[in-house]
């Protein structure tokens, strides 16, 4: 798939943001998947990333999400960040809530800017 292509494909979840893309190892090897949002959730401390993974095909959907913990080292400002599995079922319930509803506000913002260039 063309860069034009998935920029099309993904202008519905990032306007006008260049795409950030990271391998994902797990047992079957490493997976390419599209950074989609990083959430922070009002009663949590935590952060999340929500990954779009890239199929043979070169083709993702924001319906098909993988969610993780998105860390940081407060500690280093240099260091590179890291994602850790969310284990807890109602952990991960909160942070497909938020995708869901970030997912509308895209939407939503969307909608505004056809209006105002109509």
């Amino acid at each position: 798939m063309s860069e034009t292509k998935k920029e099309d494909a993904l202008a519905q979840i990032r306007a006008d943001e260049e795409l950030v893309t990271l391998d994902v190892y797990h047992d079957d090897g490493y997976t390419t998947c599209i950074v989609a949002a990083i959430l922070t959730i009002p009663e949590s401390a935590r952060r999340y990333v929500a990954l779009l993974p890239v199929d043979e095909h070169g083709e993702y959907s924001p319906e098909n999400a993988w969610f993780y913990r998105y860390v940081t080292d407060e500690t280093n400002p240099d260091a590179e960040p890291d994602i850790e599995n969310i284990t807890d079922d109602e952990e991960l319930e909160s942070v497909i809530d938020r995708y869901d509803e970030y997912l509308d506000e895209i939407a939503f913002d969307e909608l505004l800017s056809e209006e105002e260039d109509a």
